[in-house]
């Protein structure tokens, strides 16, 4: 997840694929800046073959299937994202599709706590349906869970029950253990 950012091209020469550090959000585009033509897509990415597809949301067509580990495969998704996002002039948007080297471990995060805590970047977001379920209830409103953008996405405890795991480490199977530094705060993308 976020192995892969549309960052703007004003922005590259500050982007060192080797050495990458944080960079913030609005300096790509993202649901935060793009929000609208962001979310008329679905897409899906194979970690094995690098193949990146984008669908139409309300069409089901397919906008692009390309394999980024290709120059030929980013500049399509420039191209498209580029022509997807251009302003109202009809000027292209100048975006440049980066990652990290190949040995380098990476990703693009909206925020720094995981490495003002430990020293990485990666960040993993969680998601309680329940919280979701009573959330839309005190609202009144159908919110889909998928807005938010979770990497992991649990029931089966109480509504807002995660919100007091703040400086525990849970265990997600055997094997893997995370510890919870900070609520993610969520951004009016979602909304």
């Amino acid at each position: 997840d976020r192995r892969w950012g549309l960052l703007r091209q004003e922005e590259v020469a500050g982007f060192d694929s080797q050495a990458p550090k944080w960079i913030h959000k609005d300096k790509f585009f993202a649901a935060c800046s793009a929000g609208l033509t962001l979310a008329r897509l679905t897409t899906s990415f194979d970690d094995d073959s690098s193949i990146l597809k984008i669908k139409d949301k309300q069409s089901q067509s397919t906008l692009l299937c390309a394999d980024v580990r290709n120059a030929s495969g980013r500049l399509e998704v420039e191209r498209l994202f580029g022509e997807l996002l251009a302003d109202e002039t009809g000027q292209l948007a100048r975006i440049k599709l980066v990652t990290a080297g190949a040995r380098v471990r990476h990703q693009f995060g909206n925020t720094t706590s995981g490495l003002e805590a430990s020293g990485n970047l990666c960040t993993v977001h969680l998601l309680n349906l329940a919280t979701v379920r009573d959330f839309n209830a005190a609202a009144g409103v159908d919110v889909d869970p998928l807005v938010f953008r979770a990497n992991l996405i649990f029931d089966g405890i109480d509504p807002w029950e995660e919100f007091q795991w703040l400086g525990k480490t849970i265990a997600i199977g055997d094997e893997v253990r995370m510890k919870i530094i900070k609520r993610t705060i969520r951004c009016a993308a979602t909304t």
